[in-house]
């Protein structure tokens, strides 16, 4: 209520007025495709009046006002400046943020639109044959020429710079309406900055609605995965994600959706091996056992020994190998795991610092004492 009475106090000040006769003009703040209606805006005039019949253009999208609503929800045959506003009509989904002019005709309206596009066309034309620009993926071009090599070789690393490059992360992203989608967008886009690796998220498709089968297929070419936000998708196209083993993943959290999004942008990394020292012993006494070979008697003096497998925090065990180590030097790394660890006379998985146990590996029996 303050800032309803600040703004109207405000407008009387400026003396803020806006001619109700001209055609009208406003912006879109959000945009969706709604089952039974087609494409649904809402928007706010900022001048003139928009009528039931209008032609209207918003960036690329056009059409003609098939119905107003206000903010109740309720039919009406104009809208006037300042007023909220659900336009039903447009031929396509417009960007949240465009700005929305009423024109005389439809012919005026797709004149307008035409020279739109061939302006787009020009400076897209101009930025890709520029030698400075950055090279972006996108739908259109991944579905020419056999998505360009299958992007060079999965998402354009040569194998000289393959360090060097970023992890290329292809996705599809569908939202229920254009402010979601932009939402989803940039938040997916945060997740690569914000990462200390090197990857860059490239969605190559996004729209507003269900996923078309179209868009399935061009997911299995590009190895993409389909991020949907409120989305009701039509079973058909489901099961022809899942045949085609393409993932598909759809919530009506956005958080939620970020943090699988997480999950599975990392399966697009390199995987490292990386080491870690679970134990140390040193081999006091050794022994020649009918039936097990050479065995290392050991002290256990850091850690602990495992005879075939390590836990982990993943709930699945880690297979472990051994070194052995001489004066200071690796003679024998990559061992395999133990056919036997006994603590005593017991068979043990697993001994602990400061006891002392037996072990025998399988191929190594070149142990000194000490």
């Amino acid at each position: 209520d303050d800032l309803v009475e600040g703004l109207a106090l405000q407008s009387e000040v400026m003396d803020l007025r806006a001619d109700d006769a001209a055609n009208g003009e406003g912006y879109v703040m959000d945009a969706r495709i709604e089952k039974g209606l087609g494409t649904v805006a809402d928007c706010v005039i900022r001048w003139g009046t928009v009528r039931k019949g209008d032609y209207v253009v918003c960036g690329l999208s056009m059409g003609k006002v098939k119905t107003l609503k206000d903010v109740d929800g309720k039919m009406i045959k104009k809208a006037s400046p300042s007023q909220p506003v659900r336009v039903v009509g447009f031929d396509s989904v417009p960007q949240a943020g465009e700005p929305l002019v009423c024109m005389s005709s439809m012919n005026d309206a797709k004149d307008l639109v035409e020279r739109r596009k061939a302006v787009q066309a020009n400076m897209l034309s101009q930025v890709v044959g520029s030698g400075n620009a950055e090279l972006q993926s996108s739908g259109k071009h991944l579905m020419q020429n056999k998505w360009r090599e299958e992007l060079k070789g999965r998402y354009g690393m040569d194998k000289e710079d393959e360090d060097s490059s970023p992890v290329r992360i292809p996705v599809i992203i569908r939202a229920d309406a254009d402010g979601s989608l932009s939402a989803l967008r940039e938040a997916m886009m945060e997740i690569a900055d914000e990462s200390r690796l090197h990857i860059q998220v490239d969605p190559i498709v996004t729209g507003v609605g269900p996923v078309l089968p179209s868009e399935v297929e061009m997911a299995k070419e590009s190895n993409a995965s389909i991020f949907c936000f409120n989305i009701k998708n039509d079973g058909a196209t489901l099961r022809l994600a899942d045949t085609k083993d393409v993932r598909v993943i759809n919530d009506d959290v956005i958080y939620r959706l970020l943090e699988e999004s997480r999950d599975i942008f990392s399966s697009y990394l390199p995987t490292k091996e990386v080491e870690h020292v679970h134990g140390r012993a040193k081999v006091g006494k050794v022994f020649e056992i009918g039936g097990l070979g050479t065995v290392a008697g050991l002290n256990v003096t850091e850690g602990n020994l495992y005879k075939e497998k390590v836990p982990s925090d993943t709930k699945v065990p880690l297979r472990c190998f051994y070194r052995v180590l001489r004066k200071g030097e690796v003679i024998s790394k990559g061992l395999p795991i133990s056919t036997s660890l006994k603590h005593f006379k017991d068979d043990v998985e697993e001994v602990s610092s400061g006891m002392e146990c037996g072990l025998s590996i399988d191929g190594h029996s070149d142990y000194e004492e000490g």
